[in-house]
């Protein structure tokens, strides 16, 4: 329901940015409908991915999914501990690479897993 304001607002901010959505095989729509100065600066401050966080708001209180809530938490917490990292929201797509990340991350994934697969090459 969101991912045409999301491209607009991006458009609007950056208006010279390339803007690429993944649908990651979601059958809303996203691909066919599909900008954050704080993530891009970030970006060109030399960070190679930086992620968006959905959960440190009401996420798990509006998600009624338990085992959903626990799942995020176990990869999370794993991926963390791994990796010796801090990242808050393992499973956004709401995401934003430099040009070295986007042209040496090999895509393998074919669905829902790319998230977790992109947060562990950026690690």
């Amino acid at each position: 329901m969101t991912i045409g304001k999301v491209v607009r607002d991006f458009r609007a901010a950056l208006p010279d940015a390339a803007i690429y959505v993944y649908d990651n095989n979601s059958t809303d729509r996203t691909a066919e409908i599909a900008a954050a100065p704080d993530m891009v600066a970030k970006v060109l401050e030399g960070y190679d991915m930086v992620i968006g966080d959905r959960l440190s708001s009401t996420y798990f209180q509006e998600n009624k999914r338990p085992f959903h809530n626990f799942g995020n938490r176990l990869v999370r917490g794993s991926i963390n501990h791994l990796f010796g990292a801090h990242v808050t929201d393992i499973m956004t797509g709401y995401r934003a690479f430099n040009f070295t990340f986007v042209k040496t991350y090999p895509v393998l994934s074919r669905g829902f897993e790319v998230e977790t697969e992109m947060t562990i090459h950026s690690l």
